[in-house]
């Protein structure tokens, strides 16, 4: 019988320092074997079997789609040239394809007429059908290879594949590219919306992409998504997902096509790849940056999640009210096998292993092997390190932002161009956490007390999660059950035993590493350095039950941890330090704007560097400085200017066509015009004047929601925006109601892509290490417009 407040540590460090060696040294191999894995397939050549997926014959579909690899925006003409490439292929591979047109918008009020491409191939079963899905349209500052090039190139090859010996499915399968995906999701929703065939899909396979390489991810489903993982179990040969992905996905404002596939009831699957994220919406997002093996897996997922979900008894529709109930928790092992059980079985789980725990603590109570203000010093103890590691994180990153080894924490991408050495410095800086506490415990907390705050820990956070979020409940539940089944008997018996104990604390943290730190180590590439801070303080978590093994170990081997941690975080923080922000291969996005207030006849160069600095190379060709207002009310981020000379560009044109009382208000018919054929036009009212009843080219515009008049209060100080961005030469026709008669201000602009020949020099002084992003550079033309009865 041991006294609690004498722990056994001195007498079993030997052992327990061999114990913590072997772990540290199976943590290791587990590491390595999981960056292993955690690639992507290898590429297939283009003389591989016709029956097969192939990277390569993919790559040689979407090079002749691209072209010249121009940027090819909405409504652009370059958008339309690879619209008809597109058609000649799926013409070429035996397929009817079918050009559906119409116009949309988003509750933001950016609209556009968007051209869809839909091919089918009807199945053996008449009604129901699946959709494999992708979208046509870049943005404007880059070809877009990998977003969505990446996707057309696999809608392709499985178009190819789908005609070349394969048995007829039995449910029907859609083809469907989207155009306007970048502009706001408007090809997807006119799918949804206006298409006959909209009717019969029942499921989909979305394929995206945030970057350029990596592996392909499945980070989305459709709700209740119990049904979808007991398929995809069984189907896909390298499975790398998991319910945090998709838990943390909805709390997010990102939005591909599949959030209007999954609102429109449908089931699926949505793919991506997030590698390389410094090249997405930029010029480096190119046919020559784009991984082949990433390509090969994601086409390797999507054909193996179609041809499942062609094959399987597909979930009545929405309206029938015979949806599939229930959602999934599920984590992949080692890309090898995904394990899955129903989310409703989260807290029965979870409330279970905490009696379980506070079962084999009492016991330990009972029988003095564990007294209370030990446990509370070992749960503080561990609660502690995690502060510790996140504290220290967060200084590193505000240390190498003060010397400009990282981008500001404004930037619009946060990205460094060398992620490497940050992500060791935050791994050695979590296990330099770790070896402070348990360095400063010693002897205090023996391995019962260790055991017991870790169950404590993982009890509360399984709970914590079953009932809030149950898909993250993996990451807890899972080290907590290894935990209590290992060092179960032993808790029990009357001898107790530390070898049972210390089993216990190295298979949870080997279960943790294997199912929870893939997911971390992929919040940098994903969110940016700032999730660093959160990355340091989980990886603390992951290994939170070696702290008891850390401070039972032998003072040479904590000091030998604590050095070597030490001298890793500082050498790899100096070699942050010392590497550039940007580079070639990750270069700072700065677009270029040529802007002409038309009201004053006034003219700017505009510069916006995402790190606020301007380049020397571009200082050198004008005279510029802080732009002391913004371009825009709503407007934000530092902007740089200096004079530019008036090109006679004509203004964008409000044409009021006529006005009617319309209920306590007046409504307004007018046309859009851009006499200068700019494909672009945005009109803009003041805050407490916002427009009801808009109607823009005959498509009517959903009123905004609570949800989204806050939205627009935060990104647009209340400002009511409507755009067309895929503008004729005609014009667009409005129609709006104000709420009174009373005169309103209004700001109209247009915009197109490129600068006019007079901003070339700054085109050419723009370095190597910056190039345009998102829309890219652009002129744009602005002025003020009175709305008023006639």
């Amino acid at each position: 019988m041991t006294d609690p407040s004498q722990p056994q540590a001195s007498g079993h460090s030997r052992s327990t320092s061999l114990a913590l060696i072997l772990s540290l040294m199976l943590i290791t191999l587990l590491l390595t074997f999981q960056a292993l894995r955690y690639r992507p397939s290898p590429a297939v050549a283009a003389d591989a079997p016709q029956g097969v997926f192939s990277a390569q014959r993919a790559i040689d579909a979407l090079a002749v789609v691209l072209g010249d690899e121009s940027p090819h925006p909405t409504g652009s003409a370059a958008n339309y040239a690879v619209r008809d490439r597109l058609v000649a292929r799926l013409i070429s591979l035996g397929y009817a394809p079918e050009i559906q047109t119409g116009r949309s918008c988003d509750e933001w009020g950016d609209c556009a007429l968007v051209e869809n491409i839909v091919a089918r191939l009807d199945g053996r079963e008449a009604g129901s059908a699946v959709a494999l899905t992708a979208h046509y349209d870049s943005v404007g500052a880059g070809p877009g290879a990998a977003d969505d090039g990446i996707g057309v190139a696999t809608v392709l090859e499985i178009a190819r594949l789908l005609k070349a010996g394969q048995p007829q499915p039995r449910h029907s399968v859609l083809l469907l590219i989207t155009e306007g995906e970048e502009t706001g999701l408007l090809g997807a929703r006119v799918f949804v919306d206006e298409h006959p065939w909209a009717k019969e899909v029942r499921a989909a396979v979305n394929l995206e992409a945030r970057g350029n390489d990596g592996p392909s991810f499945m980070f989305e489903t459709g709700r209740h998504n119990a049904w979808a993982m007991a398929l995809y179990q069984g189907s896909v040969a390298r499975p790398i997902t998991n319910s945090i992905y998709y838990t943390a996905y909805q709390l997010l404002p990102n939005d591909t096509d599949f959030t209007v596939f999954k609102a429109a009831g449908w089931e699926g699957y949505n793919f991506a790849l997030t590698g390389n994220v410094q090249h997405y919406h930029t010029p480096r997002d190119s046919l020559a940056n784009l991984s082949r093996d990433s390509l090969q897996h994601h086409g390797d997922n999507a054909l193996s999640m179609l041809m499942a979900l062609a094959e399987a008894p597909l979930p009545a529709g929405e309206t029938s009210g015979m949806a599939p109930a229930g959602d999934a928790v599920y984590v992949d092992l080692f890309a090898k096998r995904l394990l899955a059980w129903p989310a409703a079985l989260a807290v029965p789980i979870a409330a279970g292993s905490a009696l379980v725990w506070a079962l084999f603590v009492g016991v330990q109570l009972r029988r003095r092997r564990l007294g209370l203000r030990e446990l509370a010093l070992a749960t503080a103890a561990s609660i502690l390190a995690m502060l510790l590691a996140a504290l220290a994180c967060w200084m590193l990153l505000l240390t190498l932002r003060s010397v400009s080894a990282i981008p500001p924490a404004a930037a619009s991408y946060h990205w460094s161009a060398h992620p490497l050495p940050l992500d060791i410095a935050s791994a050695a800086l979590a296990a330099l956490a770790l070896s402070i506490v348990a360095r400063l415990l010693k002897t205090r907390v023996g391995l019962t007390a260790g055991w017991s705050a870790t169950g404590l820990l993982l009890s509360l956070a399984t709970l914590a999660s079953a009932m809030l979020l149950p898909g993250l409940g993996f990451a807890f539940q899972l080290p907590l059950i290894v935990l209590l089944l290992v060092a179960g008997p032993a808790a029990l018996s009357r001898q107790g035993s530390d070898r049972a104990l210390t089993l216990a604390l190295v298979m949870a943290a080997l279960v943790a590493t294997s199912v929870f730190v893939p997911t971390i180590g992929f919040l940098h590439q994903s969110l940016g350095p700032d999730a660093l801070i959160v990355a340091a303080a989980l990886l603390v978590w992951v290994y939170l039950p070696l702290l008891g093994l850390i401070g039972s170990a032998g003072v040479w081997l904590q000091r030998s941890l604590l050095a070597a941690a030490l001298a890793t975080a500082v050498v790899s923080s100096a070699i942050a330090a010392w590497l550039p922000m940007y580079s070639e291969a990750s270069p700072q996005r700065l677009n270029l704007e040529y802007l002409l207030d038309t009201d004053r006849g006034a003219a700017e160069w505009l510069a916006r560097p995402d790190s606020g600095v301007l380049p020397p190379e571009l200082a050198s060709t004008a005279v510029f400085s802080p732009r002391p207002t913004p371009v825009f009310p709503w407007s934000r981020g530092q902007v740089w200017r200096a004079d530019a000379p008036e090109v006679g560009l004509p203004a964008p044109a409000l044409h009021l066509l006529g006005t009617s009382a319309d209920g306590g208000g007046l409504r307004y018919e007018a046309r859009l015009q851009s006499p200068r054929g700019a494909n672009s036009i945005s009109l803009c009212w003041p805050p407490g004047s916002a427009p009801t009843r808009l109607v823009l080219g005959g498509h009517r515009l959903p009123e905004p929601d609570t949800r989204t008049l806050k939205a627009l209060e935060t990104r647009r100080a209340g400002w009511r925006c409507i755009s067309d961005h895929a503008l004729n030469p005609d014009g667009v026709t409005l129609a709006f109601t104000l709420p009174s008669a009373a005169p309103v201000e209004a700001l109209l602009f247009d915009r197109s892509a490129g600068l006019p020949p007079a901003g070339l020099k700054l085109l050419m002084a723009r370095p190597e290490t910056a190039v345009r992003s998102q829309d890219g550079d652009v002129t744009r033309l602005i002025r003020r417009v009175r709305i008023s009865p006639p």
